[in-house]
């Protein structure tokens, strides 16, 4: 019995590693829009 809750364990485990850099990446994306909307604004206001 112990093998495949072993076995069960490890997806749910990679489920929420996956799911931590997904909320990385959107949060360096919404970042970088960020930038880029602050350089778009600066350039037309000067």
């Amino acid at each position: 019995m112990a093998v495949p809750t072993f076995r069960r364990n490890i997806p749910i485990k990679n489920q929420q590693i996956w799911k931590t850099e997904h909320m990385k990446q959107n949060y360096l994306n919404i970042f970088r829009n960020l930038e880029n909307l602050n350089c778009i604004l600066r350039y037309r206001m000067s």
